[in-house]
């Protein structure tokens, strides 16, 4: 597809032969500096399937060659195209959900925000196991920001300081939308956490937030996981089917 930057590269993810399906954009994870559409091939198949959507997989680009705000660009082209071209895939442009794990959180919560200033009105966010503020100081990044897989160097991460271009970015809501100042009138969402995750707090205080601002949000942690439930494949599997099934429940209540 065509953004307002650069050409996108998606991978369009099918459940069935039918139209009219609702449509997910799924963000990959990797600290904005790693990751594709191929490395969470199987969570796109998996999300199609159990949420019987359409899925399109955005390969948006990463740092450092394409420092903040390039990503969030990419993403949120990738929603306006989906809305304006929603029925030539066989998709509803009425029911349109963003999915993103770690990163992909990141920016599925950042164009949930931007699409709802632009007049674009999702149905859902599903945000796993998100950064949403550079934290330095909670409980969960106290305890686990080394030694349980996402280790975390304080006080800027290296994705961190890959991704930005300066210091400045780290107060920019679309880049940490904690501190955005209105989170009213956002698609209803799914916060995902781990327990052993150094971002568990930070997410938990997003889902808060939103739930504050009278967004209908479900939050709920997995225990005994780290960082993206890395290590359980299982895990990872069944947590993607529970959130493909309820936002099936969300994108077809109409």
């Amino acid at each position: 597809m065509r953004g307002s930057e650069t050409e996108i590269p998606i991978r369009i993810y099918y459940p069935d032969d039918k139209k009219a399906h609702p449509i997910i954009l799924h963000f990959h994870g990797g600290a904005w500096i790693l990751g594709s559409i191929e490395t969470e091939d199987s969570v796109s198949r998996i999300l199609a399937n159990s949420c019987n959507c359409i899925i399109i997989s955005v390969d948006y680009r990463l740092a450092p060659e394409h420092k903040f705000p390039a990503a969030v660009t990419d993403c949120f082209d990738s929603i306006k195209w989906a809305y304006e071209n929603a029925e030539n895939i066989g998709g509803d442009k009425n029911r349109i959900a963003v999915f993103g794990i770690s990163a992909g959180g990141n920016l599925a919560a950042v164009t949930s925000i931007l699409s709802r200033d632009h007049g674009i009105k999702l149905k859902a966010q599903a945000l796993v196991v998100p950064f949403v503020y550079l934290d330095l100081a909670s409980r969960s990044m106290t305890e686990y920001r080394k030694g349980y897989f996402l280790d975390i160097n304080v006080p800027i991460d290296y994705g961190v300081r890959m991704y930005i271009r300066d210091e400045r970015d780290i107060l920019n809501p679309m880049f940490v939308p904690l501190i955005a100042e209105n989170l009213s009138n956002l698609p209803q969402a799914i916060v995902v956490t781990a327990e052993f995750d150094p971002l568990r707090d930070q997410g938990e205080a997003y889902a808060k937030r939103l739930m504050e601002s009278g967004v209908s949000t479900l939050s709920f942690r997995v225990n005994s996981m780290v960082h993206a439930f890395l290590g359980s494949p299982n895990v990872s599997r069944l947590v993607t089917i529970m959130i493909g099934s309820a936002l099936k429940d969300i994108l077809t209540r109409g």
